[in-house]
């Protein structure tokens, strides 16, 4: 599938079903959500509900040719009151986007988070997937 001009934008409801398929298609093939089963689509709207238009904690969608070809989020970290200025930023992709990367990179780079935010701190989690979990950990940026 050839893509076309990128346009990121907030996620919205009508996205989930596809934000869904985007991600389980990651449960089913590979380690790298450590989830054993898809998630539901009623589990992805609670999930949904934690997100904003604005603040730290965001939704957005990568849209090419009029379809969603990945989506990148910045959760809360942990609920410990010492992380509340901490995000975890995540970007999952459709298969054939994957290559792109460099491109969709705009999906995280305008989230909270994910630089000159003005939040103090924040976990990377923007590097891609590495079936080897023996790496050392990047570093919590201060």
């Amino acid at each position: 599938m050839t893509h076309h001009k990128l346009i990121v934008r907030d996620g919205a409801e009508h996205d989930l079903e596809k934000v869904n398929d985007i991600y389980n298609q990651y449960v089913k093939d590979t380690h790298f959500t450590f989830d054993l089963e898809p998630m539901t689509i009623e589990a992805r709207r609670e999930w949904f509900s934690h997100y904003g238009t604005a603040g730290r904690h965001r939704l957005l969608v990568g849209v090419s040719d009029e379809a969603v070809v990945g989506f990148a989020c910045s959760s809360r970290f942990r609920p410990k009151p010492g992380y509340e200025t901490s995000v975890e930023t995540t970007i999952y992709l459709v298969p054939d986007a994957v290559g792109r990367r460099a491109r969709l990179g705009a999906l995280q780079g305008t989230l909270p988070g994910a630089g000159g935010s003005g939040h103090p701190s924040r976990l990377r989690g923007d590097r891609p997937a590495q079936p080897c979990l023996s790496r050392p950990a990047r570093a919590l940026r201060l």
